[in-house]
């Protein structure tokens, strides 16, 4: 498994604090994600699983949000504290 860095780990939980945000924003429950995408958004918001890109896409979505909308209120990293790696 791949460590990640803080600042990395700060990102994965503004992810998903904003998911969560989102979804309740919504009054949609878990249940009725997991029913229509197949997606366990419980593990997602808990921080057991980190969402990929193509499953935010398809969240955001679900949820009616652009990714513009949805990373509007995210602190993405600056490019000195992201670790880069091949």
């Amino acid at each position: 498994m791949m460590e990640i860095s803080d600042s990395e780990s700060r990102l994965v939980s503004q992810v998903v604090a904003r998911l969560k945000q989102i979804r309740k924003q919504k009054g949609i429950l878990q249940e009725l994600v997991l029913f229509d995408l197949g997606i366990n958004i419980g593990r997602v918001e808990s921080g057991r699983h980190c969402p990929t890109l193509p499953t935010l896409a398809r969240l955001c979505g679900y949820y009616g949000v652009t990714f513009d909308e949805f990373f509007r209120e995210i602190e993405v990293p600056s490019r000195k504290s992201v670790r880069t790696s091949v």
